[in-house]
């Protein structure tokens, strides 16, 4: 199977984590950059980042990159692409534009000119064209244009990682789930899990450290909960790899829930400890948190070896 480029995109500080986590995967020589990773490997690679990553907050297939002096270079590098090959006559399209340069001091103008420079070559080519869609397009494309260089790359997550399709309950000011995850990988907690160690978050919210702390240690990845993906409308999309995947990933999961050990998740707020209990049934790991309504000064670490703390 042919390799490409990829961008693994992150939060600035979460790079050396996310690199660590695509050499996990398999991924041969990721490379950490500015809020984010870049790497190379097949379709099944990006594939199995996209459900299994848990730090990156997007995917990107890089299609090309190009000089763009003003917006007409912009316009004509973008319109020379086979975007025929990625998406139908009768597709929809969305587009992420980031960067200025003569001619587009906006991000929207920006984005503007590039819907324009592809519907215009499906017009020219085929007499129609596809529409643009912000709910779930067939296909979601991402456009930098930075120091008169354009880098074009499709969107393979869709929506953004950090949305596992487990939080059906929140609380004021959320932690997103990729952070979570991130700090808990920093901080080690696979190892503390396979010694034994127990797993609590006194200050629980609505539960987001305590899932993704079972998760991991439960094997599960996190994109299994989510519905559509970027590359579900596209054309290059190889269902019967992806539904390979996801089918080894349900395994995983199912096998993974026995290596969970205590994990206790508290919060003074019934409403929090509520949010946490619907997340935790959604996520399919509610018999495995010890979920109580209790304040900070009751919580007691469980016996046995060193655990984490968390909040």
């Amino acid at each position: 199977m042919n390799e490409n480029d990829f961008i693994a995109t992150a939060p600035a500080g979460v790079e050396a984590v996310l690199a660590a986590e695509l050499a996990a995967l398999g991924i041969k020589e990721p490379r950490p950059a500015r809020a984010g990773v870049r790497f190379s490997g097949t379709l099944e690679q990006a594939y199995r980042v996209c459900l299994w990553s848990r730090t990156a907050s997007r995917i990107l297939l890089l299609l090309a990159a190009f000089p763009a002096a003003d917006a007409e270079a912009l316009y004509a590098g973008v319109h020379a692409l086979p975007w025929e090959e990625h998406l139908a006559t009768d597709g929809t399209l969305s587009v992420d534009f980031a960067g200025s340069g003569p001619g587009i001091d906006h991000s929207h103008f920006g984005a503007q000119r590039v819907k324009d420079a592809i519907v215009d070559r499906f017009r020219m080519r085929y007499g129609q064209r596809p529409s643009v869609a912000r709910q779930q397009p067939d296909l979601r494309i991402a456009v930098q244009w930075r120091e008169d260089q354009v880098t074009v790359a499709l969107d393979l997550s869709g929506d953004s990682l950090h949305r596992r399709g487990y939080r059906e309950a929140t609380v004021l000011a959320p932690l997103k789930e990729t952070l979570a995850a991130a700090l808990l990988l920093k901080m080690n907690w696979p190892t503390i899990a396979a010694s034994g160690g127990a797993f609590c978050d006194p200050l629980c919210g609505s539960g987001t450290l305590a899932i993704e702390a079972a998760w991991i240690v439960g094997d599960r990845a996190p994109g299994l909960l989510r519905p559509h993906w970027g590359f579900s409308g596209w054309l290059g999309h190889v269902p019967a790899l992806w539904n390979r995947l996801l089918a080894e990933g349900h395994e995983r999961a199912a096998a993974g829930l026995t290596r969970i050990p205590a994990i206790l998740a508290s919060d003074r707020d019934p409403r929090a400890v509520r949010a946490t209990t619907v997340n935790a049934t959604r996520a399919g790991v509610a018999e495995q948190l010890r979920i109580r309504c209790q304040d900070l000064t009751q919580a007691n670490a469980p016996a046995g070896p060193p655990g984490l703390l968390l909040t």
